[in-house]
């Protein structure tokens, strides 16, 4: 049986300008497994970075529950964060500008432990230059700025300070898109490494599809702030039911240039102002039952 990690209870983040209000995510409901990678996509503006900032309350959501570890993160204040902080982190998706540029990649990688007030500080070298290791950069790396860095290096530098408080969840937030063709598979398995090695549970924010399915054990579908689709990853690609989700895996570029532009027209219907029930139509795949003839399935709502 899964051990549930997180659990989020129609979330809801608003940003306001004036009177005008913007609902970046709302209403939105599933669960974080321990030990697994939980893919979002979805296209740029769905909501997919706000979700993931809110369930580490880098943003303060304006409804709903984050449970962590029995703990409600949505209804706490700063001081009361600050001692779980250790337990949750982000990659974030560009590495130079995630990182500060007057530090030297040592301070960088302490930073976490220096503003919990961990371990000495010839542990927390110690410390750093294991880190090192693990995202595999020499330990030189210790005493140099990040200006003498490519942007794959840059990135396993984040990923170490990231992981050097021995997180139980990240947050990945498009963590290669910024990243060059040729090193972001380096990357991508450098992070299946990590997650074996430190017994890591990840939720991976991405645009691209192959990524994801190359990294995730279940996939949830953002539009416009609502999941539309969460399921296991070779059910969501197999069997989408969402015509969303069917639109996006028909953008997937294919190689053999006689499969490109066939396939059945598919139909996206308007997003709903209404964030969607999610139902269960078997093998762990949930779907909004706007779309579905819920009668012709045994429906067990997500809520």
């Amino acid at each position: 049986m899964k051990n549930e990690l997180m659990e989020i209870r129609d979330l809801s983040t608003i940003f306001r300008k004036g009177d005008n209000l913007h609902k970046a995510i709302e209403g939105i409901t599933f669960n974080i497994y321990e030990g697994e990678t939980l893919g979002i996509v979805g296209e740029s503006g769905s909501g997919k970075t706000t979700l993931g900032r809110t369930l580490i309350r880098l943003l303060k959501p304006d409804h709903g529950k984050i449970v962590f570890d029995g703990k409600d993160l949505a209804s706490m204040n700063e001081k009361q964060l600050r001692p779980l902080r250790k337990d949750f982190q982000m990659i974030f998706q560009n590495p130079y500008e995630s990182l500060s540029p007057r530090m030297k990649v040592g301070e960088i990688i302490q930073e976490p432990m220096v503003i919990q007030k961990v371990f000495t500080a010839k542990e927390r070298q110690a410390k750093a230059y294991q880190m090192l290791e693990s995202v595999r950069l020499p330990k030189s790396a210790y005493h140099k700025t990040i200006h003498e860095f490519s942007g794959g290096q840059r990135q396993r530098i984040a990923i170490a300070r990231a992981l050097v408080m021995n997180p139980k969840l990240v947050i990945a937030d498009e963590p290669v898109s910024a990243l060059d063709v040729s090193v972001q598979a380096q990357i991508l398995n450098l992070l299946k490494e990590l997650q074996i090695e430190f017994n890591l549970t990840y939720m991976f924010i991405s645009h691209d599809l192959s990524v994801v399915h190359h990294m995730s054990d279940r996939v949830g579908v953002l539009n416009k702030g609502h999941m539309l689709e969460l399921a296991p990853k070779d059910e969501i690609y197999q069997n989408p039911i969402h015509p969303y989700t069917k639109s996006l895996l028909a953008s997937i570029p294919k190689a053999d240039p006689m499969l490109r532009g066939q396939g059945e027209e598919i139909m996206v219907p308007s997003p709903s102002p209404h964030p969607p029930h999610l139902v269960h139509v078997g093998h762990d795949h949930y779907v909004a039952a706007d779309v579905i003839q819920v009668k012709n399935f045994k429906v067990n709502v997500l809520s």
